[in-house]
């Protein structure tokens, strides 16, 4: 009997530690979005459940072929974050867009005012922004994480492991 209840504790424990690893970060994909000659103004709409006191970071990695008199302005809901332009460019960018960013709908804008006659191009790849949402979308709220946790410590302390 005393076996039983030990095997029981220990699979309740391990289910929520499963929980609790579960339930980490993630980020929202929004693919990329470019400009060029024949389209100097791209936008791309999303949404996102905003969660209070979480940092959202805006990454993507930024590519593109323009000169120092050619710029692309990068807007989220109307208010411009970034600033590209200056030659050939390929590397990381990331910001901080947590009091931009709205509950709800929100829209990302790239212009830029490349002449019809230029070759030039600016891209934005693999952009994301980090949201707190599980990996593995279990239904559970995070409510129930800080139960886990809770339940978690007490086993681990009646068990004293």
């Amino acid at each position: 009997m005393i076996q039983e209840k030990s095997s029981i504790f220990k699979s309740i424990s391990w289910i929520l530690i499963l929980f609790l690893l579960f339930s980490s970060s993630n980020a929202l994909e929004l693919n990329d979005l470019s400009v060029s000659s024949t389209h100097t103004e791209v936008s791309k709409s999303f949404s996102i459940n905003k969660v209070e006191d979480y940092t959202y970071i805006l990454s993507y990695n930024r590519y593109g072929t323009l000169n120092e008199t050619i710029v692309a302005n990068i807007y989220l809901n109307g208010q411009m974050i970034a600033m590209h332009g200056e030659g050939s460019q390929r590397n990381d960018f990331s910001k901080d867009i947590t009091n931009i960013l709205k509950d709800g709908e929100n829209s990302l804008k790239i212009v830029s005012e490349i002449p019809p006659a230029y070759t030039v191009s600016f891209k934005m790849r693999d952009i994301q922004i980090s949201e707190p949402t599980p990996i593995i979308n279990l239904p559970i709220s995070p409510n129930v994480d800080f139960l886990a946790f809770i339940l978690c410590l007490i086993f681990l302390m009646k068990k004293k492991w």
